[in-house]
């Protein structure tokens, strides 16, 4: 193998390692967002029908392209999140970051 075909080879084999990771980091910021939703839902009232909240929550590309965040476009969530003097904080976001964070990620190709 030449210098120049190994090259090419090494930047392939990084471009796939990049476009893994890429997965792995959208599909971790999926779950942070069901787990949000989850625990969104767990504080309401059953009858109370959808959570503008809960389904205001989503995955978004950062702007480098090189990873993704979780948003939302409910202006109050924030006082939800870590409430006001009027109102007890009732975190969604941030233990839905402990519980994804702390589960075991499967990495394509059978690693761990």
């Amino acid at each position: 193998m030449s210098s120049e075909q190994f090259a090419k080879a090494l930047a392939a084999y990084a471009a796939s390692g990049e476009t893994r990771l890429a997965d792995v980091t959208r599909r971790r910021a999926e779950q942070i967002v069901q787990a949000a939703r989850r625990r969104v839902y767990a504080t309401r009232q059953a009858s109370s029908g959808p959570s503008r909240l809960a389904e205001s929550l989503m995955v978004e590309p950062l702007p480098d392209a090189r990873g993704y965040q979780v948003i939302t476009r409910a202006p109050h969530a924030r006082f939800v999140e870590f409430g006001t003097r009027h109102m007890a904080a009732r975190p969604f976001l941030t233990p839905a970051v402990a519980e994804v964070r702390d589960r075991p990620e499967k990495l394509p190709g059978g690693d761990t």
